[in-house]
């Protein structure tokens, strides 16, 4: 594999799992992008695993079902030979199941495939900061559970103790937004956003948004997904 010119300043970008035919437009709209980078295209099993970890990738990108291997499995092996890389998932499909598992595995984006390559260029932009980035859909799908349950009166379900401005915060954070956006967006100010943040943070007994994340599908927020 040629390695490419790098930018220090962009984000290096490795596509894990991916057939050509599958991500011409993919690979040409996240090489479009001006501040990212994409190293290449390989396949579990078929490239040198040496070779790809000394690309130093930021962010790979697994693509499900492309392989003999999970996009679970192969995102957990990523992660072991990676740690130092963050790892976004694109599936065509999505279970609860398999959104909990891949959360377990350490993956830091979901997208789905529908959502198309302006998702995955978001997901690559948000995970390098720390963020947990799920495409719309599969949030909008989260809070819409959310809500069903709420009503339904599921006092077993921890997301039954947020107001309902925490409940806004709470679909943004997971939703990967930063704080600055989350106040610009509710007309706060970023300190009573990070006040929102705290509290629902301690109501749920979570300390950062992967744990928040995997407590939503825990407890069955994503159900019907």
């Amino acid at each position: 594999m040629t390695t490419p010119s790098i930018s220090d300043s962009n984000i290096a970008v490795l596509l894990m799992d991916y057939r050509s035919a599958d991500t011409d437009d993919l690979y040409a709209f996240l090489d479009s992008q001006p501040d990212i980078d994409v190293l290449g295209r390989v396949r579990l099993g078929q490239d040198d695993l040496e070779t790809v970890r000394d690309l130093r990738p930021d962010v790979v990108i697994v693509r499900a079902g492309n392989s003999e291997f999970s996009g679970v499995e192969t995102s957990s092996f990523v992660r072991m030979q990676m740690p130092e890389a963050k790892v976004v998932m694109v599936s065509a499909t999505l279970s609860p199941d398999n959104l909990f598992l891949a959360l377990g595995a350490g993956i830091h984006g979901y997208v789905l495939a529908e959502a198309g390559s302006q998702a995955v260029v978001n997901a690559v932009r948000a995970v390098p900061v720390g963020a947990v980035y799920l495409s719309s859909e599969v949030t909008d799908t989260l809070v819409a559970d959310y809500t069903r349950r709420n009503r339904a009166g599921n006092t077993g379900n921890p997301f039954t103790r947020l107001s309902k401005r925490e409940r806004e915060v709470f679909r943004r954070l997971v939703n990967g937004e930063t704080t600055a956006n989350i106040a610009l967006e509710l007309a706060l100010s970023p300190k009573t956003v990070e006040t929102y943040r705290r509290r629902l943070m301690h109501k749920l007994g979570v300390t950062g948004v992967p744990a928040l994340v995997r407590l939503a599908v825990k407890h069955g927020v994503a159900t019907n997904i």
